[in-house]
């Protein structure tokens, strides 16, 4: 299975890495990298976080400031990507940014938080 993982945190990297063997991992640290890979790549499943640093502020559709490099932007990429079809955990912390990705992603996409699923979610998505 190929599985694209998007988290900046170098422990919970490993802890995929540990868990997700022998698998096929893309782990990005940037949504800049994410996105890259989404619409070259083909991708089995998606985990997305939210919160990834370092934070930098773009201005949004109608003029408002708001964060880039998070997972809000690799879910707008992904919704319109060659994998907007494929299962996508969502499994930041942060509860309200997961609400707003889940809303881009509509049905194929589910909020799991970070240590609160084992590896064998790989089984359920199945």
């Amino acid at each position: 299975m190929r599985i694209l993982i998007l988290e900046d945190n170098r422990y919970r990297n490993e802890w995929f890495i540990q868990n997700f063997k022998p698998n096929v991992l893309t782990i990005c640290e940037t949504a800049k990298e994410a996105e890259y890979y989404l619409t070259t790549s083909d991708y089995n499943v998606v985990f997305l976080d939210h919160d990834l640093g370092p934070e930098d502020y773009a201005a949004g559709e109608t003029g408002e400031i708001r964060l880039a490099n998070n997972g809000y932007e690799v879910a707008q990429v992904l919704a319109k990507s060659r994998n907007k079809n494929v299962p996508v955990i969502i499994h930041s912390l942060n509860v309200l940014a997961a609400e707003r990705m889940l809303k881009v992603l509509g049905t194929n996409a589910v909020y799991i938080p970070f240590g609160t699923f084992t590896k064998d979610i790989l089984n359920d998505i199945h």
